[in-house]
Order: structure tokens, then sequence, then C-alpha cells
């Protein structure tokens, strides 16, 4: 095995904090930054908003998106990365599922699903919730993966009427 590739995600700043959350949190202020203090990060709020009203205030919509999914290209690379060097392998499938789990969090972080409204560190707060209900729902022991996942749906299900309740 590559001990340096390992280092990336096994090592720890001052041998208490993981690298790999020091690299979260670098990647969390530049997207907190860039979302709040730059022209494109209004720019992305306002195509996601609305594309069509963005194309009729003059924005680029098309390279807008296609930055954005560049960027989310860019930061799954990353997670890759610190995934294949925390488990010393390159498995093709090792993050299957993860999209669901993802959609989740953003959705329990109170981000709209029909766009533009939304923080980064909300949806950081609704991963730490998800995991936090995953863990538990592991701690009970005698709960399949199949009915945790029926109950994680059931509770995407109920936030997203209720976001959608509200928005009317």
């Amino acid at each position: 095995s590559n001990t340096g590739f390992n280092v990336i995600s096994n090592s720890e700043l001052f041998g208490i904090i993981p690298m790999s959350f020091i690299i979260m949190l670098i990647v969390l202020f530049i997207a907190m930054w860039g979302l709040k203090y730059t022209s494109f990060g209004r720019a992305v709020y306002a195509v996601g908003g609305n594309s069509e009203a963005a194309y009729m205030m003059g924005l680029r919509v098309q390279k807008i998106k296609i930055l954005v999914y560049t960027i989310s290209g860019f930061t799954a690379g990353l997670a890759g990365i610190l995934m294949a060097s925390r488990t010393s392998t390159g498995n093709p499938v090792v993050g299957e599922g993860y999209e669901m789990n993802a959609i989740s969090a953003v959705v329990l972080g109170a981000t709209l699903l029909s766009g533009g409204k939304g923080k980064v560190l909300n949806s950081v707060f609704g991963a730490i919730v998800l995991g936090t209900l995953n863990n538990l729902m592991n701690l009970q022991g005698n709960m399949s993966a199949q009915l945790q996942q029926v109950i994680l749906g059931m509770l995407l299900l109920v936030i997203v009427i209720a976001q959608s309740r509200m928005n009317k």
C-alpha cells in the first residue's frame, strides 16, 4: 500500500483533528464565501431559483450551469480521493447509494428542491442530523437496512410536503 496516499485522510493535525475534516472545512468555507460574496454565487442562486428569469436578466445560464456541474464533479472527485485514501482501495461502487443521503441532507437543511433558496451550512447541519439518525437506527441492532431506508424516505417525504405547503 502507498503510505503517502494514505496520509491524505488518515493523518491528523495536532494529533487530534483528522485531515479529512480540515479538507471539509476548507471546501465548506470556500463554498459559503463564494455563494455569499461573489457575483457567481448570486448568479447560481438566480439560476437555481428561476433559470428563465436569470436568462432575461442577462445571465449566461448555460455557462453558470456548466461551472456548477464542474465544481460538483471536482468535489465528488475530491471525496473519491479521500475515500480511496481512507480505505486504501479503488472500489468504483464504494459510494453507491450516497446520492439519496446527499439529497436528504440538503432537504433536511431546509434547501428548497425547487431551487433558489438554501445555505451550505444548513446542508451541513442536515447531514449531521441525518448521520445521527442513521447512527441511532444502527445502534438499535435489530433494524434492517431496508426499514432504515423506508424511515428516512418517509422523513424526507414529510419534509418535502411541509416545504411545499410553506411555499404556498
